[in-house]
């Protein structure tokens, strides 16, 4: 979702709140009562664009909201339609949820969950990308041996050293990873 600030544009209400450093609640609330936040921004959100191009829309039986083939979600909230990009974890019907997993379901597994102990992998590693055709339902071995494939998962990043520090004695320690 756009926000519009003053001067300036935010891909979402977290993109803003941090920019900015200001609480997101803030930002939410000079959405809905149109007050200013430190009476400095005052914030709106920007329309939503209609259907992209060749956007294809299909419910997620499970949640009751619907998905499309674009990587976006819309769901009914009393007179008001959210369209947005689900970005890594969304917040539907009081639970969250992780976007690429229920793009997958929806498109990638005929409209069932994901079974217990398979991943999705984002075939192009953009991970901000929740489009099927970018995205595989795998097993976590198949997914890890893919982003080292893809030369996104090297060695020396599965091996990183832990430091520990004694909060009494002050003393600091060096422990290789597992």
């Amino acid at each position: 979702k756009k926000i519009k600030g003053t001067e300036q544009v935010f891909g979402s209400i977290s993109d803003a709140a941090r920019k900015l450093k200001i609480r997101r609640a803030d930002i939410s609330d000079s959405i809905k009562n149109g007050s200013p936040v430190k009476k400095l921004w005052k914030f709106e959100r920007l329309p939503e664009s209609a259907d992209l191009e060749d956007e294809e829309w299909i419910e997620n039986f499970r949640l009751g909201i619907l998905i499309s083939n674009k990587g976006r979600y819309q769901f009914f909230n009393g007179p008001r339609i959210f369209v947005g990009y689900g970005r890594h974890r969304v917040k539907i019907k009081g639970g969250h949820y992780q976007f690429h997993r229920l793009v997958a379901e929806t498109f990638l597994n005929e409209n069932q969950p994901i079974p217990e102990g398979m991943q999705v992998d984002h075939l192009d590693e953009q991970f901000q990308s929740n489009k099927p055709e970018h995205l595989r339902i795998c097993t976590p071995s198949e997914n890890n041996q893919a982003s080292h494939d893809r030369g996104f998962r090297k060695e020396k990043d599965t091996q990183r050293p832990v430091i520990a520090k004694n909060l009494k004695t002050g003393e600091i320690r060096e422990f290789d990873s597992i």
